[in-house]
């Protein structure tokens, strides 16, 4: 079995205020999508796993793994 795993969601703070506005400013942090990344497994093996950051030299970015 072949299993690519990605991790990124660009603005997910933004959209997490647009749609939560009451939250404290703490709980926006608590939000998926920040390190993107993307990982890929075959029958059960680690094949390659990459972090976005180390392409991009942004810390905790949350742009999409290109």
């Amino acid at each position: 079995m072949i299993i690519l795993g990605i991790s990124g969601f660009e603005k997910s703070i933004p959209f997490k205020k647009a749609y939560w506005p009451n939250l404290e400013e703490r709980e926006y942090r608590i939000s998926q999508g920040h390190d993107s990344a993307a990982a890929l497994f075959i029958d059960g093996e680690l094949i390659a796993a990459a972090a976005e950051e180390r392409f991009s030299r942004k810390k905790h970015t949350g742009d999409f793994p290109v």
